[in-house]
């Protein structure tokens, strides 16, 4: 499916029925949004023009035809729209016409001409609005209650002056191109993230896109071009790209209708999620892209999240009601879970008391958080002060987490912090087991991922080497890795904690639906359905057995030490002696009792 105009499976959960006003699109989904208009004779009824017979429906190729944007008006601006269409016709400004074939090579001649045609379109249009009144002189300051509204009206994935640019300098990413001719193919073609430059000119009306054509955008990124994870990989880097430019393209619009906030937030709502489920399924070394940087979807991911916390308060001005605002919510703040005072702060930044008392989403977001808190981890603004009063409940974290009534979504935020996990607990086994005289053989590679809760044993060893850590193999087996136990004299370093993927606690919850599905809604763990494809041994994407090793060990009975029952009585009772210690806020003391 290679636009818009491709039909959409009914009932679909990807059909890009908004959480906030539960509509859905059927068919064509920029039809759908325009006004119906009568034809007479080929005329349309609300201009008495002619409509171009070669016009077609939006994100259908076209290699000739007429671009008078101002035949059709949309729904979602449609007077701010014609007033701008109505102002250009006044003045005989029509933009030019696109030239035959405008992705073959042999066209190059007369796209360079349409695009300094296109120029000129743009200097007098630019021109005759400013005269209007209905755009600001960049040259003639005012003050901010004086400027004058501005609104995208592009209902195309990319604007016309952005397809003409990119085709004449070779700026066509592979998605965009057909795939039998690779020549460029304009109803493919989606706007490219352009960062803000000095010297740059101020954006026409026609150079952003409207909230409704953002929302397609989005919908034909997710569910025509990437449609399953097996393709991730490849277009990652342009998805990241394109949805940074989507949202870049709502700051633009300075103010917004109530239908098109919630378009804004349905979009902002899909783009985290889409960033923190990459962040999960990329973080595995054999399929992660070369141009897939953890740190900037990290970035990323922070960003849209703040932006739709801005969004959620809009809304609320306007008297929207958002379904899924408590749900991001509790993704922000298990997000933003080692900034100091975080769970004071957003008290006072939530003035809603609904978002503490009636969500199960925010008592299991404050759950995760207090079990994350350890005295031995550094905050602050020069990251020297640490926790004084924690839980220390650190096995509580994963349970919680691989509760079924936990969400996919929410296990992948709280993976994000798996790592900062794992590190508390090894420096608490190191500091509790160092024996300078006699050292404690107790801490092997199947007890030590007992409390890691790696998918396997090799990783926590590579977990416990990272750290400057070493491991001592037993003497009747000097050669089994997986018979050894910790060195726990050794010095700990503190590298930089990398993502990783787990598929025993989070990806297990997704079961086997698609990615498309996982990135429009949130989806919980199945345990009918996971207790079925264990019986019948099949296997999902991304799933990562575990290794031939790893099963002979378990299965040993040399598996076995007698020591082992008191590491687990130590971790235990030491877990509730400094849970005792901790100081909670009363609003706390339910939700940790929630998820005990």
């Amino acid at each position: 499916m290679n636009g818009f105009g491709a039909k959409r499976r009914a009932g679909s959960p990807a059909d890009g029925a908004s959480s906030d006003d539960g509509r859905k699109r059927k068919g064509n989904g920029a039809l759908d949004r325009r006004k119906k208009v009568t034809t007479t004779n080929g005329k349309n009824a609300n201009t008495s023009k002619p409509r171009p017979s070669n016009v077609t429906a939006f994100g259908t190729d076209t290699t000739d035809y007429d671009t008078d944007p101002g035949t059709y008006d949309t729904e979602a601006n449609s007077t701010y729209a014609k007033r701008i269409y109505d102002q250009l016709r006044k003045d005989r400004i029509l933009p030019p016409k696109w030239p035959s074939d405008p992705g073959n090579p042999a066209s190059k001649g007369a796209m360079a001409k349409y695009r300094e045609t296109s120029k000129s379109y743009r200097d007098r249009a630019r021109a005759s609005l400013m005269a209007a009144g209905l755009i600001d002189d960049p040259d003639k300051p005012k003050r901010l209650e004086d400027a004058i509204d501005f609104k995208g009206i592009c209902e195309d994935m990319c604007p016309n002056f952005e397809k003409i640019t990119r085709i004449t300098e070779f700026d066509v990413q592979q998605a965009e191109k057909d795939s039998q001719t690779s020549f460029p193919v304009i109803s493919k073609m989606v706007k490219k993230l352009a960062r803000s430059a000095a010297g740059q000119e101020a954006p026409l009306p026609m150079d952003v896109r409207s909230t409704a054509a953002l929302r397609r955008t989005l919908d034909y990124l997710v569910d025509d071009l990437l449609e399953d994870e097996d393709n991730l990989p490849v277009l990652h880097g342009y998805l990241w790209d394109r949805t940074r430019a989507i949202r870049r393209d709502f700051i633009f619009h300075s103010s917004m209708s109530a239908e098109e906030m919630k378009d804004q937030v349905y979009c902002l709502e899909t783009i985290a999620r889409f960033h923190v489920t990459s962040l999960h399924l990329l973080s595995r070394p054999d399929v992660t892209p070369e141009d897939f940087s953890e740190q900037q979807e990290i970035e990323q991911l922070g960003k849209a999240l703040l932006s739709l916390m801005h969004a959620y308060d809009d809304s609320k001005a306007q008297g929207l009601v958002c379904e899924n605002e408590t749900e991001f919510r509790a993704y922000q703040l298990l997000f933003s879970a080692n900034q100091p005072n975080i769970l004071d702060n957003v008290q006072q930044e939530w003035a809603n008391p609904r978002l503490w008392k009636d969500s199960d989403e925010i008592r299991t977001a404050v759950s995760l958080v207090e079990a994350l808190q350890s005295t031995t981890d550094l905050h602050g603004p020069m990251g020297t002060a640490p926790h004084l009063a924690v839980s220390g409940a650190y096995n509580t974290y994963f349970k919680i987490v691989e509760n079924p009534e936990v969400s996919y979504t929410m296990a992948c935020f709280a993976e994000i912090h798996f790592g900062q996990l794992r590190r508390s607990m090894l420096k608490t086994l190191r500091r509790a087991y160092w024996r300078p005289k006699v050292l404690a053989r107790d801490i092997t590679p199947a007890l030590l991922n007992t409390f890691l809760r790696f998918d396997t044993e090799d990783e926590a060893i590579d977990f416990v080497e990272e750290h400057g850590m070493s491991w001592v193999p037993l003497e009747d087996s000097p050669d089994d890795e997986y018979r050894q136990y910790l060195r726990t004299t050794d010095g700990m370093e503190f590298p930089r904690l990398h993502h990783t993927t787990s598929e025993t606690i989070v990806e297990k919850k997704r079961g086997f639906r698609s990615l498309s599905e996982v990135i429009h809604r949130s989806v919980y763990e199945d345990p009918s359905a996971t207790a079925a494809s264990n019986r019948s041994g099949a296997e999902k994407p991304f799933l990562r057995r575990l290794s031939e090793a790893d099963k002979r060990f378990r299965n040993s009975p040399t598996n076995s030490n007698p020591l082992q029952p008191s590491i687990v009585q130590w971790i235990r009772k030491n877990q509730w002696r400094d849970h005792y210690k901790s100081i909670f806020h009363a609003l706390l003391r339910p939700a940790f009792k929630h998820h005990s």
